[in-house]
């Protein structure tokens, strides 16, 4: 009778169960949590600049919508007045800073909504008479256009021309409307 014998064989120790790969539940919150947050930040920057953005763009097409109007005034010096004025009247011979091409200004507003008008403005000589130009720019918000108004108001991008002051006569914001008065 042949013997039958195992190979020889080493013993063996069960091994620990082998760690499941994987992320735990309070790990792929925490994860989330950092990129929601990354988020949140990133967008309220990317509002900051865009909203500069738009005010720097504004104030490069106030400053050259208001060296239009006093071109337009020049124009018409012997009359001393600007006569005839309006939006239509203005975009037909002078700068409009590309507002027209587009249709909307820096702040998205259509450009049917911005206005020129003549206006007479009383002031401490008596009432000038239609002297003045009404110039209404639409902004975004109110809280756009009182920073725009402080952009003129303050010297950073004053215009010469500009009434500055307080009551209706005067560069002020209207809600969300800038009205500048260029005399």
């Amino acid at each position: 009778m042949t013997r039958f014998q195992l190979p020889h064989t080493t013993s063996v120790r069960a091994s620990p169960p082998a760690r499941q790969r994987g992320f735990t539940l309070a790990e792929m919150l925490m994860v989330l949590g950092a990129v929601g947050l990354l988020i949140v930040i990133t967008t309220m920057m990317y509002t900051d600049v865009d909203e500069g953005i738009d005010e720097t763009q504004a104030v490069l097409e106030l400053n050259t919508l208001i060296g239009g109007i006093q071109t337009y005034r020049q124009s018409f010096a012997a009359q001393g007045s600007f006569a005839g004025l309006t939006w239509t009247t203005y975009k037909a011979g002078y700068p409009t800073a590309g507002i027209d091409d587009r249709g909307f200004n820096a702040y998205n507003e259509a450009e049917s909504s911005i206005a020129i008008a003549v206006t007479t403005v009383a002031g401490a000589a008596g009432t000038r008479g239609p002297n003045s130009a009404k110039l209404t720019y639409p902004t975004s918000s109110a809280d756009a256009c009182t920073s725009l108004l402080a952009n003129f108001t303050n010297g950073t991008n004053y215009a010469p021309g500009i009434i500055a002051g307080a009551g209706a006569d005067t560069t002020q914001c209207s809600t969300a409307n800038l009205v500048l008065i260029i005399d």
